[in-house]
């Protein structure tokens, strides 16, 4: 009896301890951030996740510097593939901020209600930190805070260590995993945000999806091409 009362005392002081950790987070200051796919070498952990549930914690709340009632939500993930950071576990609790009512930015980060544009089992690749215990973004409200997957499934994918991180990334946005559909791989041209990352290297990566494969995709890849003065489908060199 004694041993069952004390395996209770110590899982609730756990539950607390972890209430007590989320209820410290705080929305990061918006007019302070910038785009985690142009700051890597700052953020200590960045996984690749597949979207499994999002929640919302709490009620929203007003906050000083913030125009719109502020929510705290979680989503979990199952994580992919770790690009960087020490990521023991194959599923996670990521919490973040977003806005609630019409004020503020569009898209937001998030799901729906609160005009976000993910879906549960959407792809995204995360930026995350560690605070008060749990793992958080590392931005909050815009949408940019992550970056979207398009491009399928990368089961095996290793950081190649003579590359740059961005470079990498962009390997894995740019290249055809599994379960990737033409269209996916257009969106990945498209709306991935890789120029973000590496402006150079992406538009090789582009010049080499439009030297070949199916006839969309190399229009796709011409058309950013062309936006950037770029030629499409000449011979040119393999990024290194």
């Amino acid at each position: 009896m004694a041993t069952r009362c004390l395996t209770v005392l110590i899982l609730a002081w756990l539950t607390l301890s972890g209430c007590g950790g989320v209820r410290q987070l705080r929305p990061n200051d918006r007019r302070n951030q910038t785009a985690p796919s142009r700051q890597l070498a700052s953020i200590p952990i960045i996984v690749v996740g597949r979207i499994l549930a999002n929640e919302n914690i709490g009620s929203a709340r007003q906050e000083d510097q913030f125009p719109a009632p502020v929510q705290l939500c979680r989503v979990t993930i199952q994580i992919e593939t770790v690009l960087r950071g020490d990521m023991t576990t194959d599923r996670a609790s990521v919490y973040y901020f977003t806005e609630v009512g019409s004020t503020g930015a569009s898209p937001r980060l998030g799901m729906s209600p609160y005009t976000g544009s993910w879906h549960l089992g959407d792809r995204m690749i995360f930026f995350l930190r560690r605070d008060a215990g749990v793992l958080r973004t590392t931005c909050d409200f815009s949408d940019y805070c992550v970056v979207q997957v398009f491009s399928g499934a990368h089961p095996g994918f290793n950081v190649n260590p003579d590359k740059p991180l961005a470079e990498n990334i962009v390997d894995l946005l740019l290249t055809r995993g599994n379960g990737s559909s033409d269209r996916q791989m257009i969106k990945a041209i498209t709306k991935s945000r890789v120029l973000d990352l590496s402006e150079a290297y992406a538009l090789q990566k582009m010049e080499q999806l439009a030297l070949g494969g199916p006839q969309e995709i190399t229009n796709a890849a011409c058309d950013l091409l062309s936006a950037y003065n770029r030629p499409c489908a000449t011979e040119t060199s393999p990024p290194k």
